[in-house]
This record gives C-alpha cells, structure tokens and sequence, in this order.
C-alpha cells in the first residue's frame, strides 16, 4: 500500500483505472482477489499488473489467469486480458527515464529504497546543490 502512496501510473484522463490493493505483503493477493468488490471491479476488464522488478506481478497475473481458466466464477466476469510490465517499473524508468505516465517515486527492496525517473532523480540533485529545494516533490 506504500508503494502506492509514492509512486503510481496516472493514466489520461479518459484512460484506465488504478487500483490499489491496498495491501502489505504480496501474500495478501490471493485473498484481496477472492473478495466480490475486486472481482466486479475486473468485469469486463483488461488487467495490467505491475511492480518494481517485474516478479511480484508476474505471480500475481499468473494467479489470475490461473483462476479464469479453473473457477467459473471468476471465468464469467469476462476478463479481456491479464498483462504485466516487463521487467516492472525499473525497466520502465530506463525506457522512459522522464518518468512517462508514472508519477512520484518506485519503492525497492534494496539499498535505495525509492528512486524517482532517472530525469527526475537528476532534477531534484540539481535543485539541492543549487539551493533551490523546497523540499517537495517534484510532480506536476
């Protein structure tokens, strides 16, 4: 829940929807997935899934594709698709290293533990050997 809190897609207006789980630990998936209010949420949807590294979204979309092909309630919400971010928001950062549709920061599970884009990273250095940190967050 966190890492949402930090850092996110922000689709276009008009665009996808972000939902945030809301959870602490990746084990909570399987059960956050089971409730109604999350199965209606994906009726009729798309699904993409994303992480920091790519890992913890490629078991949770498994898990999901899993159950449309062996629970019939969760095959009739009629689920157009079940996708993950390659390699997860770090690769995105690399391809898009203004930050694309992402906003905020990427939580990480190492030393850095959240890191903006890399243009992003490079501004706010820039602002605090400069002077001029407000201390904010640099998102438009």
């Amino acid at each position: 829940h966190y890492e949402a809190k930090i850092g996110r897609f922000v689709p276009p207006v008009g665009g996808a929807t972000v939902i945030d789980p809301g959870m602490r630990k990746s084990t909570e998936f399987p059960v956050w997935l089971d409730k109604k209010e999350t199965k209606e949420m994906l009726r009729g949807k798309q699904v993409l899934m994303y992480c920091t590294g790519g890992v913890r979204c490629e078991r949770a979309s498994a898990l999901l594709k899993q159950k449309i092909d062996k629970e019939e309630d969760t095959k009739g919400l009629g689920i157009k698709g079940v996708f993950q971010l390659q390699g997860g928001v770090d690769k995105y950062f690399k391809e898009f290293p203004e930050g694309g549709m992402w906003k905020g920061k990427n939580y990480t599970f190492d030393k850095r533990f959240a890191h903006a884009p890399p243009a992003v990273e490079a501004l706010e250095r820039k602002k605090k050997v400069l002077g001029d940190d407000d201390g904010g967050a640099l998102l438009d």
